[in-house]
């Protein structure tokens, strides 16, 4: 199991550039409507490969710039489980943090 501790979005509908920690044991994201935190939450969505986004959005939705491509990234916990095994050793990464 992994737990994030990043994430960062670029070009991502509402967010043009964003980091936000979330290194922490608990992590609100609080706004008004139309704040960005569902577009958020789905950026997380889409790196977990979920099969929908909110609302059934489609993935075009959150192009910033439609010509362009937006960019998540996840920096994610990888450390050895009570077996000594790693949430990514199937992909060949050893490090205790995984991007």
């Amino acid at each position: 199991m992994f737990r994030f501790l990043e994430l960062e979005v670029n070009g991502w509908d509402f967010w043009p550039s964003a980091r936000i920690p979330l290194d922490a044991d608990v992590v609100i994201l609080s706004g008004p409507n139309g704040s960005g935190k569902t577009t958020m939450l789905d950026a997380i969505r889409q790196i977990l490969n979920t099969p929908k986004l909110s609302q059934n959005r489609r993935l075009v939705h959150y192009l910033r710039k439609p010509n362009q491509p937006a960019l998540i990234r996840a920096v994610v916990t990888n450390r050895k489980n009570s077996r000594g095994r790693r949430p990514f050793d199937r992909e060949r990464i050893h490090t205790d943090e995984a991007t």
